[in-house]
């Protein structure tokens, strides 16, 4: 992930608790101009600038390690980072089905997966083909359709 798809994403999580990965402890995070502001459960706020964040995140890219330890000389908040790319990479499994009845025949829908900003689903409509559908989620606006395929 690279900084710039982060920065994007992270405003969704902004005012929300995530968990650390280790230890499980929650803390809050918010978006700010120059980094994000991490408040644990104690209380006190911890300010992590863009550019720490960014060396993180090339690490990151280049080992894939959820260890914190792997970037203790790159920041010493790599728990709170790491739990924050995993909150925002992470693929929800869902046994979401919708139902909505289309003229004649009945249309259901499954989603497979969805994360903060994909969403993988396939229709079934009577006797055509299942389609599938890949959509961006964009923050505050409708999902744009990415890619459809017969299936």
């Amino acid at each position: 992930m690279r900084l710039a798809d982060f920065r994007r994403n992270v405003t969704r999580l902004d005012g929300a608790t995530v968990m650390t990965k280790g230890r499980g402890r929650p803390f809050v995070v918010r978006a700010e101009p120059d980094g994000l502001l991490i408040q644990p459960e104690s209380g006190t706020e911890r300010r992590i600038p863009w550019p720490r964040i960014e060396k993180l995140l090339d690490r990151f890219q280049a080992t894939s390690s959820w260890a914190p330890s792997d970037y203790r000389d790159v920041s010493f908040d790599a728990s709170y980072l790491l739990a924050i790319v995993e909150k925002l990479t992470t693929v929800r499994n869902h046994a979401h089905v919708s139902t909505r009845v289309a003229t004649e025949s009945a249309e259901r829908t499954v989603v497979i997966t969805e994360s903060l900003t994909r969403r993988v689903e396939i229709t079934y409509a009577g006797d055509a083909p299942p389609l599938l559908r890949i959509y961006a989620l964009e923050n505050g606006s409708f999902p744009v359709i990415l890619h459809e395929q017969p299936l």
